[in-house]
């Protein structure tokens, strides 16, 4: 059995890819320079709050 499984494991390591890291970089600091920052993510939360606040009470 626990050969099986040990063939198993080996046959999902060999199958999942390997990460690829400076495309992990780039996509950190990509997502860095466009979403907003905590306290722009505040406000945008704070409109969001209004905006259904009203939609409720419209309906």
């Amino acid at each position: 059995m626990s050969d099986d499984l040990d063939d198993l494991k080996s046959l999902m390591n060999a199958a999942t890819p390997r990460p690829d890291t400076t495309r992990k970089s780039e996509n950190i600091a990509l997502a860095q320079k466009t979403l907003p920052t905590s306290k722009d993510h505040g406000m945008a939360h704070v409109l969001l709050l209004i905006a259904r606040k009203r939609a409720l009470s419209q309906e």
